[in-house]
């Protein structure tokens, strides 16, 4: 398979004059962007990418500091661009590199001129965790990248006259959002605008109509596995699939993208694991309100730079302490974001089912009431502490087999309905097709093996008894001003993550043991919960009582 790579080594001897301006060449353009120019390399107008590319390489810079790709792939392709008279010939001007995290901006452009052409180039996300943030800002407000590209459009149109417009990622955002914001006299003098693998407009916050206006001038590229690009996806005309050598997000590089001489290397479908994740994320979207979303995008991103990470590699490099910072954030500290994050697996695997049920029952204000009492959750934990008590084995081993078969069921049967909706085509469903086998073969093991389902049910409960550690230390977050019942909570998730561990390592033969041990946390789990809320609601009473004698 060819790439851009190929393409600037076969026609870097040929001018734009020669051969017009085509999308190979607007990739070529966006994928330059990357480069990380040095501001004082790029001040002058006279400076040509030959120029640039060699003083970087004479100083030993780096050629894409802000990015985790600095590939081999990639030096190749910014040498082979700058020894060509195609492309190295092509002035830089009005070179942009902006990142101000006070601001939440992060952008980058350039104007390049020479050889009959005039091309604006929105650079897309770059490695800085800022850069991702706006990034998720597009589901809830204008951000302010949007805004600057439509001001230095303006401004390059003014200063050149006729332009191309083309952008990567959030360049491309940012190409359609410029092209159709500006004013008519502006856009006038735009000769195409290229979106490629860019996301759109989410609706509340700019109307997806705006793009009508440029749609006759617009072309719209997006890899097999497009993710990004499918968040709001533009709807554009002029629209192509394009083929990759990379295997999925690896396929947001501009360099893997397949080409066949002066031609999109192109293919009639979507990749059908980035069409579910896309159609989970919008629907997410979709179910949760403008408020949530800036909440939890805030949320998100400040815990994240609170750990003093500038870029994304930082985060890697710091591991587990990032992780848990932002564990710390989003899961125990704020509940709202809890809920926000548990609808994401929801809103992908199963359109948002749960969530939209979860609203429907929650809408009754009685039923909401009882469920979310602690009085209810304590009844129902004690009930099931004493069930596995006293329950014999086999009646155990039933319920569990139980449990594990109507799952299996439950997703065969969504799958075939998922199947059915889209005619047959596994290929489009390759999710729902991996989680029922999987299902089905753990379900045949169970009942054929001997053993199977005591090993799977060990994995299970140690799972759940990690969970309800880390809920118990959730309550005990709370409740800063009630010291003993909080040192209960802390010792009760201390045992919790004592038995999640016993029970994942423990031998078949202490199966009663282990479920006595479960059991009896359980049904002392509840009754703290019923205590605890029983005691709140009685000293809420008194202080209801004392406060209308006072006003008697």
């Amino acid at each position: 398979m060819e790439h851009i790579n190929d393409y600037v080594k076969w026609r870097g001897d040929i001018t734009f004059e020669d051969r017009p301006f085509c999308d190979i060449d607007n990739l070529v353009l966006c994928q330059f962007s990357y480069l990380d120019i040095p501001k004082r390399f790029a001040g002058e107008d006279s400076v040509t990418v030959t120029d640039i590319v060699n003083m970087m390489s004479e100083e030993g810079l780096p050629l894409r500091k802000k990015a985790a790709d600095d590939s081999k792939r990639f030096r190749d392709f910014i040498e082979k661009t700058a020894s060509s008279v195609r492309f190295g010939s092509l002035e830089v001007h009005d070179y942009e590199d902006i990142i101000d995290e006070e601001k939440d901006l992060q952008f980058s452009a350039m104007t390049l001129t020479g050889n009959g052409i005039c091309a604006v180039v929105f650079r897309g996300t770059d490695d800085t965790v800022i850069a991702w943030k706006e990034d998720f800002m597009i589901c809830f407000t204008e951000p302010k990248a949007q805004k600057y590209a439509a001001f230095y459009l303006a401004r390059a149109i003014k200063r050149f006259g006729e332009v191309i417009v083309c952008g990567h990622s959030k360049g491309g955002n940012m190409a359609l959002y410029a092209a159709s914001q500006v004013n008519d006299s502006v856009r006038d003098k735009i000769i195409h605008v290229y979106c490629n693998d860019g996301p759109g407009f989410c609706p509340e916050v700019l109307d997806p109509g705006d793009l009508k206006i440029i749609d006759p001038i617009t072309t719209k590229i997006t890899p097999e596995f497009s993710v990004i690009g499918g968040i709001f996806e533009p709807e554009i005309t002029d629209s192509y699939i394009v083929r990759c050598d990379r295997m999925q997000f690896d396929q947001h590089e501009l360099c893997s993208w397949g080409i066949s001489g002066t031609k999109l290397l192109t293919t009639s479908e979507h990749d059908p694991f980035s069409e579910q994740i896309v159609e989970g994320v919008n629907s997410w979207v979709s179910t949760v309100g403008m408020e949530e979303r800036k909440k939890f995008v805030d949320t998100l991103f400040d815990s994240l730079l609170s750990t003093g990470a500038k870029t994304i590699e930082d985060l890697t490099k710091q591991g587990e302490p990032a992780i848990r910072n932002v564990f710390q954030n989003i899961i125990i500290d704020n509940p709202d974001m809890r809920s926000a994050a548990a609808n994401i697996p929801d809103s992908i695997l199963f359109e948002g089912a749960g969530t939209k049920a979860k609203k429907k029952l929650m809408s009754n204000p009685k039923i909401k009431a009882l469920l979310e009492s602690e009085i209810t959750k304590g009844v129902v934990t004690c009930v099931a502490g004493l069930s596995a008590v006293f329950l014999p084995d086999e009646l155990i081993y039933i319920a569990c087999i139980t449990v594990l078969s109507a799952a299996t069921i439950a997703e065969n049967i969504y799958c075939f309905i998922r199947l059915k909706r889209c005619y047959w085509n596994i290929k489009k469903e390759p999710i729902h097709l991996s989680i029922s086998s999987i299902l089905l073969i753990i379900t045949l093991l169970t009942l054929i093996k001997e053993g199977a389902l005591f090993v799977m049910a060990s994995g299970l409960f140690a799972l759940l008894m990690l969970w309800f550690g880390a809920n118990t230390v959730i309550r005990a977050r709370k409740l800063r001003k009630h010291v003993v019942i909080r040192l209960l909570l802390i010792v009760m998730a201390v045992l919790w993550g004592g038995a999640a561990f016993f029970i994942l390592f423990a031998p078949e033969v202490t199966l009663r043991w282990y479920m006595m041990i479960v059991g009896s946390l359980a049904v002392f789990d509840g009754l703290l919960r019923i205590g605890i809320e029983t005691v709140r609601r009685v000293k809420k009473k008194r202080k209801s009582r004392l406060s209308d004698n006072k006003d008697s």
